[in-house]
């Protein structure tokens, strides 16, 4: 949603020509269906409400084999669909990689609704 923030991306990124850079909401991405390798939603996806047409989306561009690789800033629990990405995140998480779970993470301050 910033262009800013897409300017400082293009700067970091914009040499290499499999990446592409796109200003869109997320809710409706101007990308055919099956087109997209990888999404990448950092400290993004638990902004987007309503979520679900948002994963929709996310499903319609994504080529199958696709990868979704969200960034979520709290550890809160989340009601529906975004609580749902959370658990599974954790859940791979511990599984993969139980001493990540012991280290702190981040800010106290996201780890409640206030």
């Amino acid at each position: 949603m910033s262009e800013d923030e897409l300017k400082v991306a293009r700067a970091d990124h914009g040499h290499d020509s499999r990446v592409e850079f796109i200003h869109a909401l997320a809710q409706n991405l101007p990308l055919p269906p099956n087109s997209v390798d990888q999404i990448t939603a950092h400290m993004a996806i638990m902004l987007m409400k309503p979520i679900d047409p948002v994963i929709d989306e996310i499903y319609r561009v994504l080529k199958p084999g696709g990868r979704l690789v969200a960034v979520t800033a709290t550890t809160v629990p989340a009601p529906g669909t975004l609580g749902n990405i959370n658990n599974t995140i954790e859940l791979y998480i511990k599984s993969q990689h139980p001493k990540f779970t012991q280290m702190p993470h981040g800010d106290p301050r996201s780890r409640s609704l206030e």
